[in-house]
């Protein structure tokens, strides 16, 4: 097993294999429409189909070097990332801020005056193609259509520092904060902190196929 890649927004999880060929033959699969064998130097990045290919073929075991991805030469710490339902990297970097990647072709994204210098810790994409951010400051936004959305108060969002988010089968989102657990739905927040029974610092959200939630927490 080479690498595990998480895939959200479709409800996937990649798992990455890596073996030998018997002998120089390959061909197209049932989700491929053409494959061919390259120098790890010549792969063609912009014509990858998944980006979790991508982001797999990126990493050499020959000493345990990392060969960039065609269009993000120039980023220098990437901190957090996603991929949307047409494929589409969200790369945020520290040092120059949020960007997509599509075929090679890497585009700054803008966000709202004022929230730009705001460090992103994490980012997720739902089932409607909404890409959330979550950043150090405690604030949440998210970006559909094209434009970014900060959440405050009146919407009943109350900042915290958000660790996982996950998406129910409902298409409800849940929120492991670190002063609880805060719920999305019908366009409304609703924060359930320690009073209610959650222990603080929640760090981790997973449904089993009884619709049970777990919860992982720095607590235990």
């Amino acid at each position: 097993l080479h690498c595990v890649i998480d895939v959200p927004h479709v409800s996937q999880v990649h798992l990455m294999y890596r073996g030998g060929l018997v002998d120089d033959r390959c061909g197209a699969g049932a989700e491929s429409l053409e494959v061919a064998l390259f120098e790890q130097s010549r792969i063609p990045w912009a014509e990858i189909a998944f980006p979790s290919v991508a982001v797999t073929l990126g990493a050499s075991e020959e000493g345990r070097a990392l060969v960039p991805v065609a269009g993000t030469e120039s980023l220098q710490q990437v901190g957090a990332l996603t991929a949307d339902a047409n494929g589409t990297l969200w790369l945020y970097d520290q040092g120059r801020g949020l960007f997509t990647l599509r075929g090679g072709v890497l585009t700054p994204f803008e966000l709202p005056e004022g929230d730009g210098g705001e460090r992103i810790t994490l980012m997720y994409v739902d089932a409607g193609d909404t890409v959330w951010l979550a950043f150090a400051s405690g604030q949440l936004g998210q970006i559909g259509s094209g434009t970014c959305r900060m959440f405050d108060a009146p919407s009943g969002y109350v900042p915290a520092t958000v660790q996982a988010i996950y998406q129910d089968r409902d298409k409800v989102l849940w929120f492991a904060r670190n002063d609880g657990l805060a719920r999305f739905a019908d366009g409304r927040f609703t924060t359930l902190s320690r009073q209610a029974g959650f222990p603080l610092s929640l760090i981790a959200i997973a449904e089993d196929e009884e619709r049970n939630f777990w919860f992982g927490s720095t607590l235990g």
